[in-house]
């Protein structure tokens, strides 16, 4: 790999006394959700590698893959990019010392709120000389969140996000995540165990904290698979006492929205908002 300044531009011109920042023009992601920011900020043709999983924009299947459960590191030495972006839940500290060591600059979303992930967005448009786009996805945001908190009922409902399974082995999101944060902003009162992700779900834990509403994952495109999912939830017959499951408050969102520090947050939210005003 070439030194970060190959594919990419710096410039001694000033802006209002200030140094104009480092732009990059040529970029790898390395998680679906840094994907969907990169080339919705700046363009596809920005994007010199990406994940298998990677599925948003849907103009981004040309991109060369460069990662499946591991990253590829030749692939990605040989795009040569000046930046590298990616998801920092998604990789450990020895994935991270080897990005870094492929000598490209580095860029990590490692938000844990919505604010910090405003600010992430803001950092990274100016990088891809995309500010007033990152600054429009960051009002929509903001929007959405405050359109969410001013129609949330006076007492937020208690809520679960689960990953199902039809097996019954489910998985609840942790409190100390980005989607924690998002419930919260979409005027909800998440509960689950301390953890910055998706664990396996105690059915001991659901039943002590009781939430109003479960929050569920599904697959928006495969309507029959959904379904299944939601039944499986609802059959389950450990969880038959939690009062979500007893009055059928569960709320089906595509599992690609609702996992990824992404371009559809705002989305996100306003679903959330919407449903849980709802459920007063």
């Amino acid at each position: 790999m070439l030194l970060a300044a190959i594919g990419c531009e710096s410039t001694a011109v000033t802006v209002g006394g200030k140094p104009r920042p480092k732009r990059y023009q040529g970029v790898v992601s390395l998680s679906p959700s840094t994907t969907e920011i990169v080339a919705s900020l700046g363009s596809v043709a920005i994007l010199k590698g990406r994940t298998q999983a990677d599925d948003f924009p849907r103009t981004i299947s040309e991109v060369p893959v460069v990662a499946s459960v591991k990253p590829d590191y030749e692939k990605i030495a040989s795009a040569n990019p000046g930046l590298i972006v990616y998801d920092a839940v998604l990789y450990n500290a020895q994935d991270v010392e080897k990005i870094k060591g492929l000598g490209a600059d580095v860029f990590d979303f490692k938000a844990n709120t919505v604010e910090e992930f405003n600010r992430e967005v803001l950092r990274l448009g100016s990088l891809l000389a995309a500010e007033t786009t990152a600054s429009t996805y960051v009002d929509r945001i903001v929007g959405a969140r405050n359109t969410a908190l001013a129609s949330a009922p006076a007492t937020k409902p208690k809520v679960a996000v689960i990953l199902p399974s039809p097996d019954g082995n489910h998985y609840i999101n942790g409190t100390d995540s980005f989607l924690t944060d998002v419930v919260r902003s979409a005027g909800g009162d998440p509960i689950g165990p301390k953890a910055d992700r998706f664990v396996a779900l105690s059915p001991e834990f659901l039943i002590s904290q009781n939430p109003d509403a479960i929050v569920i994952g599904v697959e928006a495109s495969d309507k029959a698979g959904a379904a299944k999912l939601v039944d499986a939830v609802l059959a389950d017959a450990r969880l038959k006492s939690v009062k979500a499951i007893a009055n059928r408050k569960i709320i089906a969102i595509d599992s690609d929205v609702l996992t990824r520090r992404g371009y559809r947050v705002d989305k996100l939210i306003e679903n959330l908002g919407k449903s849980f005003a709802g459920l007063s």
